[in-house]
């Protein structure tokens, strides 16, 4: 049994009645944490910093852990909340908790060592009262933060028609690790993630998303710019969590291929799987991918290629030929190498 104080630091302040009075949707922040009281507190400030006012924070402590508790009661913000567990149970069930425990229409999901910039919640709203979709999916750019520096993430966003499943796997020219839909950037409603829970897997970002896209009324959205800061330690070509190989993220997507699509399952393979194959020095990956990508998805002879370019070229000579490749001028149908 989880044990929940869910008791208020304080009521809700007077901006949030004001907002309330008039109608305004409350957005709840989602924040699980375990062992991190540092980190968590950045994370929390960042979300009451937001420029939108009608909002709560709910951190989820994930099991006992008296830092993080007494961290957070220095934060005197009536907005925050503090649900305690008895037990870990994980990140994921950690944020179905948090949405259960969520007053608002809208819930937003920050890992407690990522943060937002102020206007982060305040642009999604928007983008979801343009969209035409029931429940959005809404995303936004974001600030990758790591040992090589900072990069802006996704390169490219998703196109008016683009289903999720096409904009995360189908890859086009140089997008093997070129787009972002991750954990700190997404938000969307409380009544679509009550029927789509998170899912304790690889790449659980991605699974909740093409689960609730098989969905009536649900698409993306996106609000421009990057409006999120990840702090990632492992560079761009990271696999998902908690030192997962590209075996076990290829079990999962081998296990959700039919919400993927043949065309967009066998381009995920060839190419970014491939490259967290290689990176990973697993040999048997270099027959195993295509005959997987043949048997299960529609490949193209781009795709299969790049695949085998990517683990024969050397490393200097990849570099030259995606630099040509993004000279202007260049096509953008070639698969990344």
């Amino acid at each position: 049994m989880d044990c929940i104080d869910s008791n208020f630091v304080g009521q809700i302040g007077i901006d949030a009645m004001m907002s309330m009075a008039s109608g305004a949707e409350m957005v709840s922040v989602v924040i699980p944490s375990r062992n991190r009281p540092g980190l968590v507190g950045r994370a929390v400030r960042s979300a009451l910093n937001q420029t939108l006012r009608f909002i709560e924070v709910i951190v989820v402590i994930d099991g006992p852990d008296e830092q993080t508790g007494r961290a957070l009661a220095q934060i005197n913000d009536p907005r925050l909340r503090v649900v305690s567990l008895d037990a870990s149970v994980g990140a994921q069930e950690a944020r179905n908790i948090g949405v259960r425990e969520a007053k608002g229409r809208w819930v937003a999901f920050l890992d407690d060592d990522d943060e937002w910039l102020p206007n982060k919640l305040a642009r999604q709203l928007e983008a979801a009262e343009t969209s035409h979709w029931q429940h959005p999916l809404i995303s936004c750019g974001l600030i990758a933060q790591g040992p090589e520096g900072s990069t802006a993430w996704p390169r490219r966003e998703p196109r008016g028609s683009e289903s999720v499943a096409d904009y995360l796997f189908l890859r086009r020219g140089a997008e093997i690790n070129e787009i972002r839909l991750q954990t700190s950037t997404l938000m969307t409603t409380k009544a679509l993630l009550t029927r789509v829970p998170w899912r304790k897997v690889p790449n659980d970002e991605w699974d909740l998303l093409l689960r609730a896209a098989t969905l009536e009324g649900v698409g993306l959205a996106f609000a421009s710019g990057p409006l999120a800061i990840w702090h990632s330690d492992c560079g761009v070509e990271r696999l998902s969590h908690q030192g997962a190989t590209w075996r076990h993220n290829a079990a999962w997507f081998h296990s959700v291929r039919a919400l993927v699509g043949p065309r967009a399952y066998a381009s995920f393979l060839l190419s970014t799987m491939s490259t967290w194959a290689r990176n990973e020095g697993d040999w048997p990956a270099f027959f195993g991918i295509p005959w997987e990508a043949t048997r299960h998805g529609h490949p193209t002879l781009t795709g299969i290629l790049a695949h085998v370019g990517r683990w024969l070229l050397p490393r200097p000579l990849r570099k030259l030929l995606n630099r040509l490749r993004k000279l202007p001028g260049s096509s953008r149908r070639q698969s990344g190498c």
